[in-house]
């Protein structure tokens, strides 16, 4: 029993323990976009003959892909969040957890957006992509 007299139901909880899930799987992938370049550039500590600017177009759409799921993730745990939170009336509390949830699940989808946006104009200025050639194993970046 909260200090209002109303006790938290078992939907809130519920509703609680989703938008954790698709918090966590939000991190999940948030882990990969963090420092993607040691994913990016698999070349770099080979040295030699390879240029260090080669970037792998496969790991390139993959991190799109994962920046992309991660923001949707993220939207649909900010629009949960969001709705209970203007459900919620009594219990501050669960406004309080909601209210957070929804703050964070908002940071964390500007930051897979800024980093989709960014992947975007990597793969925009990519040069020498001729990928059947047989020449380099990925794209050069000018």
């Amino acid at each position: 029993m909260n200090p209002t007299g109303r006790s938290i139901e078992l939907g809130e909880i519920i509703i609680i323990v989703i938008v954790l899930v698709l918090k966590l799987v939000s991190y999940f992938f948030i882990f990969f976009l963090i420092n993607i370049k040691s994913f990016l550039y698999p070349y770099t500590d080979i040295g030699g003959s390879l240029d260090p600017y080669v970037v792998d177009l496969d790991v390139l759409d993959a991190t799109r892909l994962l920046s992309i799921i991660s923001f949707i993730c993220e939207l649909l745990s900010s629009s949960i969040s969001l709705c209970m939170f203007r459900v919620n009336n009594s219990a501050k509390i669960l406004k309080l957890i909601f209210m957070i949830l929804m703050m964070t699940s908002v940071i964390e989808m500007l930051f897979c957006g800024y980093r989709f946006i960014e992947l975007k104009n990597l793969s925009d200025s990519l040069v020498s992509c001729d990928k059947f050639a047989g020449n380099s194993p990925g794209c050069y970046i000018p």
